[in-house]
């Protein structure tokens, strides 16, 4: 429990209409609070798809379910009587950097009396210029974070790169990595040699394009010996080269969707910059947990995994390492077998969620 002194009882008597705006489809609403019930959690997701499922909503679902916490995810800035009524023992806010945000900080901190969490799972700070999202931040928004770092209890980060790029800003860090739920992966099934020629892929957005443009002359040289398979986004100079693409779903459909692509193999590579060595290994995990093998930019977040090295982050490396995996593809499946059962023993979430809540807790 924090520190902090509580008093709450005058909004909890005045019977404070329902609030209407929240995720109703993840989390309903119950007002009928247990008075000594504790801890109660409340999480702010930055958005209601990957980002905020796998950094928020799963881990306080599981919460919830296993350790009976009473816990509310929100898609708005709660008006202090709503914060009141609630009366959250921890606060999660996830990469909030707008003024309104760190008013809205700064409010829950030291009026509503939570233990206050600032989460991020991205280098907001150094995304590289030809990422579609670095438009979307300047100097304002990055100031704007490192107040709401200052004014946090706790930062929560996903790798320890995010950890050590902004520790100047905040003592109590906790890093939680990314891991997936047994219930929505481990019933997927994703099929290998479905086809005469082998099945080669890659899913992401059109933020990467620098990163698939380390592919794009393997695509073009392996075309007809292969067939590539893209899911979200494609990069313009191969369109006329790939096989299949799909386009990006639903983050609800985002699973099954992967698995159906039936991939022989799978592709990630990452451009060589700051921004890529702070991301969280989500797509090793991704292809991983179907079985697939995965050839992989050697780089921070993919390190300790059971995949393939190109010698080269080029297309000529990426080339190369394909040309070796397809010489043996007994040999090249039982390394997506090894890959399956790795994730399965060390990076599934319901083996983890209390660490999840310690990491949410006030030491």
């Amino acid at each position: 429990m924090p520190k902090r002194v509580r008093d709450t009882q005058f909004y909890r008597k005045a019977n404070l209409p329902l609030i209407q705006s929240v995720k109703k489809d993840i989390f309903p609403i119950d007002w009928n609070l247990d008075e000594n019930k504790h801890p109660r959690i409340l999480v702010q997701p930055a958005d209601f798809s990957g980002c905020g499922h796998y950094r928020l909503i799963y881990p306080l679902l599981h919460m919830i379910k296993n350790n009976g916490v009473q816990g509310l995810a929100i898609n708005r800035m709660f008006k202090t009587h709503e914060m009141a009524r609630f009366n959250p023992d921890t606060v999660v806010f996830q990469r909030q950097v707008s003024d309104e945000m760190v008013k809205y900080t700064e409010r829950t901190a030291h009026i509503n009396q939570a233990f206050v969490i600032t989460e991020l799972d991205d280098l907001l700070d150094n995304i590289q210029e030809n990422n579609i999202h670095c438009k979307d931040f300047n100097t304002r928004h990055f100031n704007n974070l490192y107040k709401v770092l200052h004014i946090s209890d706790r930062f929560v980060c996903s790798t320890e790169f995010i950890k050590n790029w902004y520790r100047k800003y905040i003592d109590d860090i906790v890093v939680m990595e990314n891991r997936l739920n047994k219930d929505i992966w481990l019933p997927l099934e994703s099929k290998r040699g479905t086809s005469e020629k082998l099945r080669i892929g890659w899913a992401g957005g059109h933020s990467h394009t620098g990163d698939l443009a380390i592919i794009v002359d393997t695509v073009k040289e392996l075309h007809k010996e292969v067939d590539f398979v893209f899911f979200g986004y494609m990069h313009p100079e191969i369109e006329r080269y790939v096989k299949e693409f799909h386009p990006g779903s639903s983050f609800k459909d985002y699973p099954g969707k992967i698995a159906s692509l039936n991939l022989d193999i799978a592709l990630t590579p990452l451009e060589d910059v700051p921004f890529n060595h702070a991301k969280s290994h989500l797509k090793v995990l991704e292809f991983g947990i179907l079985g697939c093998p995965i050839i992989a930019t050697n780089i921070t977040p993919y390190k300790g995994f059971p995949v393939v090295y190109p010698k080269t982050n080029d297309s000529k490396g990426f080339t190369d390492a394909i040309r070796e995996l397809m010489s043996d593809m007994d040999s090249t499946y039982k390394m997506g077998d090894t890959l399956k059962q790795h994730i399965i023993d060390n990076w599934m979430l319901d083996d983890y969620y209390n660490e999840w809540q310690k990491a949410w807790t006030p030491s």
